[in-house]
């Protein structure tokens, strides 16, 4: 089994102060908490991305279909009440209503009805959460082989990839990519210096927990020099072309490549990438015609 780890994450920058000596106390490291949950559960908060749960799709709708079927047996005995009732002025009037065994049914229907609800509205908020990247889910895979302190059979969650949710919020797919392709390459060719920028968390030499925003901030940089790519790209282009169908070429290249970014990595809605991609398209089109 794989014994070797690479986690990647970032956490807020926290140090312990000793009041008494008004020195730095070193904090308490992930293998210094008791094994087990203890230890399992401190690593799973280090950060929000860890936060990823089973969503038991499958069970919850079975749920909500025995509910469902649960009233649809009650609103059927109700019709059955209401089309046998031998006095029709219990039906004129709940407040007359003499009938035992409609009342109990129409509790019943009020019981089942909010359990129902209940399981709509729990489930609507359930299925809004985001699926669970991959990232995350494999470093917890990987912290776990590493550091076997739960039972196997407890940790199987993780081989639902498919039915696991994050609570983490991201905010673009872009961005993400970016995030991971740059601690990736940071490891890879500066890992020691790399792992003195991490928090001291954790004294396996595998796990790095970065300190400040370093990654972010690299990650946007890279982002914004796409940006500028997609900008200032098209508009060099046509100015060494003289041919007005070749800068048609490259408007529409262009704006393809802007739309298809759009649609893809990010969670831009429909108007949105039409509104953006006409401006772009506009732009680009003013600027030939004024040359």
């Amino acid at each position: 089994m794989k014994s070797v780890m690479r986690l990647f994450c970032r956490t807020e920058n926290s140090t312990d102060h000793d009041i008494e000596s008004e020195g730095v106390m070193e904090s308490e490291k992930i293998e210094d908490i008791p094994a087990g949950y203890p230890r399992f559960s401190t690593f799973m908060s280090s950060h929000p991305s860890f936060q990823l749960y089973r969503r038991f799709s499958s069970l919850r709708t079975r749920d909500i279909l025995m509910k469902q079927d649960r009233l649809a047996v009650l609103e059927e005995k109700l019709h059955n009440l209401d089309r046998n009732e031998e006095n029709p002025s219990f039906l004129a009037s709940c407040r007359r209503d003499r009938n035992i065994n409609r009342q109990e049914v129409l509790s019943d229907i009020d019981r089942a009805l909010c359990e129902y609800d209940d399981a709509i509205t729990r489930n609507s908020h359930i299925l809004k959460l985001e699926h669970a990247r991959t990232r995350p889910v494999s470093a917890l895979q990987n912290w776990i082989t590493g550091n076997p302190c739960i039972a196997r059979s407890e940790t199987e969650f993780l081989q639902h990839e498919d039915d696991l949710m994050t609570l983490f919020s991201l905010e673009d797919g872009t961005t993400t990519y970016l995030e991971g392709w740059v601690e990736d390459n940071l490891i890879r060719l500066f890992s020691r210096s790399y792992k003195n920028r991490c928090e001291t968390l954790s004294r396996d030499p595998m796990v790095y927990i970065p300190r400040d925003n370093v990654v972010v901030h690299i990650a946007r940089g890279l982002l914004g020099l796409l940006a500028i790519m997609f900008i200032i790209g098209p508009v060099i282009m046509c100015n060494y072309l003289e041919s007005m169908l070749s800068r048609l070429i490259v408007i529409t290249a262009s704006t393809t490549c802007f739309i298809g970014f759009l649609l893809i990595g990010t969670r831009a809605k429909t108007v949105e990438v039409l509104v953006a991609g006409a401006a772009y398209a506009t732009v680009l089109t003013v600027f030939i015609t004024q040359q």
